[in-house]
């Protein structure tokens, strides 16, 4: 493919959101400043397209849309009048940008740039109108040191889900407004997150992987849709300590409501302790190596989207986002696992003489997911070249007789090799996905033939990938 062209974001706040993403959500899925071609004339150059919106994140079925305002907050001498000026061009003014790139992005889909002369179009399909699932978030600065006064809190944005539209500026009802609370800004819209300079990064660096993101979003967007109950918090901070301390009866993440109820309050100062625990510091110590699953995903992208990749059957850009949203898609737990599982087998080939070293194990965040290691020796072949064919006809036979050892049917393999000998070895990686949905003909005979002829199943066994995400000391 070629390289990709991605913008970095015009104001420092736009910038730093940009950053924020893509260390969030990585490179290949986060895209700053998209573009649409509307008002230019043909293919002149010299003219610039319109932005759409200031950062998205496409991944799967899922569009994240960012629309970032960097509003001074100015005192004209009364306070109500200093929130309302504030609020509409700070988050009304950004829900409108946010609603209207969502408009463009369902109505021309094909019509989306990452440069602003309108050059390079944006790589992904975009989901079609079935299939489409948009966050809105709208991110707001500059509001703390007012929260503060107002509030006495952390200096984030209160929620309450009664103030609906223009309640945010207006008397309504007989009730007065409420200066740096946010409830819906427009129920017939769709429900707009809004974040400012303290819950953007407690968000984005406390679920900072696609799936737990969206995970959140979706689980918060239940609650506060909840018909006949009033959603009330001190911040969207303490509204997340409150989700992630909580789980259902499949130990999840859930927002648990307790029955016959009309109000649902989050008092303030539970993000502090929550985040003070030692539960929590358990948990970011532990989570530490799970980074390294980031690097592996940032690594092939790099090769991929520079096409240095050593093995490219098929260059596509669809095909290889395919392969790598497997990877992404787990989440911050699962990536722990991944990583602990395949570099601990790193570590294990330096202490044990061997030319070859397999793993196999189910996916944590998706059971129908299955892993498969798989690190050689560089001392197996003279040559590199030699070595990484070798590397890579091993990896796929050891995927086919995982197919026909343990899994089945319904399953996905999606297969990595490396070099041997310790992690100060690995310098490649080979990944590849295999679905094992059915079976085509003569396929199950010549798989048992490898299995006979192979052997590296013979002392093998598959692990099913857990771990506690909040560890015991």
């Amino acid at each position: 493919m070629s390289k990709l062209n991605k913008g970095k974001g015009f104001t420092t706040s736009e910038r730093y959101l940009a950053n924020l993403c893509e260390k969030s959500f990585l490179s290949l899925w986060s895209y700053p400043s998209i573009f649409r071609d509307q008002g230019k004339s043909g293919n002149d150059s010299s003219s610039d397209g319109k932005e759409v919106t200031d950062s998205i994140v496409i991944f799967g079925d899922h569009v994240i849309i960012f629309s970032d305002k960097d509003c001074q907050f100015i005192d004209y001498g009364d306070p109500l009048l200093n929130w309302k000026r504030w609020y509409k061009k700070a988050i009304l003014k950004s829900a409108e940008q946010v609603w209207g790139a969502e408009r463009w992005i369902k109505t021309h889909p094909d019509r989306l740039f990452v440069d602003n002369k309108c050059q390079h179009r944006l790589p992904f399909e975009v989901p079609p109108a079935d299939r489409i699932k948009v966050h809105r978030i709208v991110v707001a600065h500059n509001i703390s040191d007012e929260c503060k006064r107002v509030h006495k809190g952390s200096g984030s944005l209160r929620i309450d889900t009664s103030i609906i539209g223009k309640a945010h500026t207006e008397e309504q009802n007989g009730l007065e407004v409420q200066s740096c609370v946010i409830g819906m800004i427009d129920q017939t819209r769709g429900y707009v997150h809004v974040l400012d300079d303290v819950t953007l990064e407690v968000l984005l660096k406390n679920l900072d992987t696609i799936t737990d993101f969206i995970q959140y979003l979706e689980r918060k967007e239940k609650l506060v849709l909840h018909r006949g109950i009033r959603v009330v918090a001190a911040g969207e901070e303490d509204l997340l300590a409150y989700y992630l301390k909580d789980i259902d009866e499949e130990e999840k993440h859930e927002f648990v409501l307790p029955k016959g109820i009309d109000t649902f309050q989050v008092r303030e100062g539970l993000w502090n302790e929550f985040s003070n625990s030692r539960q929590y510091i358990r948990q970011q110590e532990e989570d530490e190596k799970s980074y390294a699953w980031d690097r592996l995903i940032e690594f092939v992208t790099g090769h991929f989207t520079r096409n240095t990749m050593y093995f490219s059957t098929d260059p596509s850009f669809k095909t290889n986002e395919l392969q790598l949203r497997l990877l992404a898609q787990e989440s911050r737990l699962g990536r722990r696992i991944l990583a602990d599982s395949l570099f601990g087998l790193a570590v294990k080939s330096k202490q044990i003489s061997a030319p070859y070293f397999t793993r196999v194990l189910l996916s944590d965040t998706n059971r129908n997911i299955c892993y498969v290691f798989f690190l050689l020796d560089l001392s197996v072949s003279p040559d590199y070249a030699t070595y990484r064919n070798m590397r890579k006809s091993f990896l796929e036979s050891i995927s086919k007789i995982v197919k026909l050892k343990y899994l089945g049917n319904r399953k996905m393999i999606v297969g990595i090799a490396s070099e041997s000998g310790g992690i100060d070895k690995i310098n490649s990686f080979d990944v590849l996905t295999y679905d094992t949905n059915n079976w085509e003909e003569g396929e199950r005979e010549h798989i048992i033939e490898l299995h006979q002829k192979l052997p590296f199943f013979k002392d093998t066994q598959m692990f099913s990938g857990s771990d506690s995400e909040y560890p015991e000391d």
